[in-house]
């Protein structure tokens, strides 16, 4: 909480201010994303209660800073188990996932927006999307190999048997595990042209690159 609005007097810092309350001061026209807010301390919804309520918030060196042109986004992972659970249906799981919502926040947060209206629940992503954003990523590591000579091909299937797992996660997981494994080849082989071929195995949840050279 000392980070949003400023740490205590008699703390290092105090000087400074918060984080969130100097950058709307800077700029008091903007809008502002806080992901994942189940993982915030239960005192900071305190100073979202007065946000929310006020459209200002005191500093620790008792400015007042307007929010009234701030956009405040919230996204939250509560229910999220439900809308992975492909038999139950979106209103079963919209359902339960805002039972669980109520549960894990206190209903005058929850009222402050627009007395709940403005709280969305996004539906579980179907299979060919999440298969289209995969090969979207591997698009874009095409696009920057192409000019070096060298492509990375990943049959349909594979694909499809990766995104089996939901989307979470596997754009990182294709940076992360495939994007190296071209770089070092690149790094040790800098004239070699050809193909990066990737295969993913469903038995080890894992892709397996081997080149062949044209």
């Amino acid at each position: 909480m000392a980070k949003l609005i400023g740490a205590p007097p008699g703390y290092e810092g105090f000087e400074a201010g918060g984080i969130l309350t100097n950058s709307v001061r800077k700029k008091p026209v903007g809008v502002y994303l806080f992901d994942e807010i189940e993982k915030a301390h239960p005192d900071v919804y305190n100073i979202f209660l007065q946000i929310l309520s006020d459209g200002r918030l005191t500093d620790n060196i008792g400015r007042t800073v307007d929010f009234s042109e701030i956009v405040i986004i919230m996204t939250s992972n509560i229910g999220q188990t439900y809308y992975l659970d492909e038999e139950l249906s979106d209103e079963e799981a919209r359902e339960l996932a805002t039972a669980e919502l109520n549960k894990t926040y206190r209903s005058e947060l929850l009222n402050r927006f627009n007395g709940r209206e403005n709280i969305l629940h996004f539906r579980r992503l179907a299979q060919e999307v999440i298969e289209r954003i995969i090969r979207r990523e591997i698009d874009k590591l095409n696009n920057s190999y192409q000019a070096k000579g060298l492509e990375i091909q990943v049959a349909d299937e594979c694909i499809s048997h990766f995104c089996v797992r939901g989307a979470r996660g596997l754009p990182g997981y294709i940076k992360a595990n495939i994007r190296p494994i071209v770089v070092n080849y690149i790094l040790e082989n800098p004239n070699a042209e050809g193909i990066f071929h990737a295969h993913y195995h469903t038995d080890k949840k894992v892709f397996e690159v081997s080149f062949s050279k044209k």
